[in-house]
């Protein structure tokens, strides 16, 4: 079957692809469950930045320790995630999501609760604790999560995610707004009690919207095919059909060079949003801006973010990972390239033209970001991994800690370590070259695996992605 061209881009048409052949009802319930919680969780995520710092220094903590507070998530699910990839394997992957909102909720709550702790140390290893016990929930309900969307929704994945990374960027969006305003209302506690209250009242959702994994665990392989390469599809099936079914193995995955490629994307995607945290708002003052204006400017990146991810999981369904990945690479290089501006580019700092960068850098990260968890689903085909669950919780676990790997050093190395070594137009400089090399690094990985056997690197998905389930004596196609 030749896949289709885009003829509908509207939001309304995207949605419809994500009606379900099945169980319909079970699954729009499961697709807003998934898409509420990761409102809240990125809500919660971002709440903290109006008045948690101060709220910590009053307490003695210095700078740098409150740096490493919000840091700290960030390291936990880059070093759980891989974890619970393979552990819920055994305990399940329902109980791993209920598990994880529930030890994600409670945390949120008792953060509320840290400020009435002693002055100094005792505030500081507290905090720690509860954000290190927070990051490992967060790590085992995402960890599920993506492995429930591959699941639930074959052939519509990330269409399914760029809905869900919608619901992300709007609670990145108005996170800020609802700390403070909650945050004034009621005090420190009041935030963390509401939002950290309505995960665990999901967890009774999930708990009855998520169905049992022996429903899905049945073994099937995808078998993709990429237009852009027809003349050579004939040889793409028959290499695809003989190469050899593998058990699913984080192992196999890690010594695959499309998977390093692809979690590489997804590192420096999310890296580029941390840069921005620690060294936009001293550029911003250079406009005399009040601290409200600045925040609104810092509304940018995650709302264009929000706006263009459904597109861009619609495109990448219908075909165009690469495509996506190539724009957003190059979007987001030139958009770092002026808002420097660039030692080279002969422009002077705007306000206008900052504003404008960071709204196409938010647009140009979900066109790196969104096709990445196909593109893994696709390596792992490449390598003959059979599409179960065992496949998608590894492939959720890479997921999760090459994002995590890269949220943690943006802020720390490019947004840090860089920034003060060589000022902050140099630094743009080093974050656009970066975007480029992803470009380089995917185009050579089409080059070598076109070489090789003819199958490239994020393959074009079909339309409707040939699925054989282990029925009997029925064949895996």
């Amino acid at each position: 079957m030749r896949p289709r061209h885009i003829t509908e881009s509207s939001l309304v048409s995207m949605m419809s692809e994500l009606r379900p052949r099945n169980n319909s009802k079970r699954q729009t319930v499961i697709l807003i469950t998934l898409s509420v919680m990761s409102f809240c969780a990125s809500t919660c995520f971002s709440l903290l930045a109006p008045f948690f710092p101060s709220e910590a220094m009053r307490k003695g903590a210095s700078e740098t320790v409150v740096g490493l507070m919000f840091g700290i998530l960030e390291l936990v699910i880059v070093l759980a995630s891989p974890i619970f990839g393979e552990l819920q394997l055994k305990i399940g992957v329902k109980f791993t999501y209920i598990a994880g909102l529930f030890v994600t909720g409670s945390c949120i709550v008792m953060f509320g609760f840290v400020s009435l702790s002693k002055y100094g140390a005792t505030f500081i290893a507290i905090t720690f604790a509860v954000r290190c016990a927070e990051a490992v929930g967060i790590a085992a309900y995402l960890t599920a999560g993506f492995a429930i969307i591959a699941a639930d929704f074959p052939g519509r994945v990330s269409v399914v995610f760029g809905v869900v990374e919608t619901f992300n960027g709007i609670g990145l969006t108005v996170g800020p707004c609802i700390g403070g305003a909650l945050y004034q209302v009621g005090g420190f506690k009041l935030p963390f009690i509401v939002l950290g209250g309505v995960m665990i009242i999901f967890v009774f959702i999930g708990m009855y919207t998520l169905h049992d994994d022996k429903a899905t665990n049945s073994s099937r392989i995808i078998k993709y095919e990429d237009s852009e390469a027809s003349n050579n599809s004939d040889m793409m099936n028959n290499n695809t059909a003989s190469r050899p079914v593998q058990k699913p193995s984080i192992l196999i995955l890690l010594r695959s060079p499309l998977v390093i490629a692809t979690s590489f994307t997804i590192a420096i995607s999310s890296s580029l949003i941390g840069f921005l945290n620690p060294t936009m708002s001293p550029q911003l003052h250079r406009f005399n801006l009040t601290p409200a204006a600045i925040g609104l400017v810092y509304l940018a990146p995650s709302g264009s973010y929000a706006l263009s991810s459904p597109l861009v999981g619609y495109m990448t369904d219908k075909g165009y990972p690469r495509t996506c990945v190539a724009i957003g690479c190059v979007s987001a290089a030139l958009a770092f390239a002026f808002l420097g501006p660039a030692p080279f580019i002969n422009i002077e700092q705007e306000f206008y033209i900052v504003v404008l960068c960071l709204t196409v850098v938010g647009a140009a990260v979900s066109f790196m970001l969104i096709p990445t968890f196909a593109m893994l689903l696709a390596a792992a085909n490449h390598c003959g991994i059979t599409d179960s669950f065992s496949t998608y919780s590894m492939v959720s676990g890479i997921f999760n800690s090459a994002f995590g790997f890269g949220a943690f050093m943006g802020p720390i190395f490019m947004g840090g370590f860089v920034y003060e070594s060589v000022g902050f137009q140099w630094s743009t400089v080093c974050v656009s070259s970066s975007a480029l090399f992803v470009l380089i690094l995917l185009l050579f990985c089409d080059c070598t695996y076109r070489r090789v056997d003819g199958k490239l690197c994020g393959n074009r998905l079909n339309d409707e992605a040939i699925l054989t389930e282990h029925h009997g004596d029925d064949q895996v196609i």
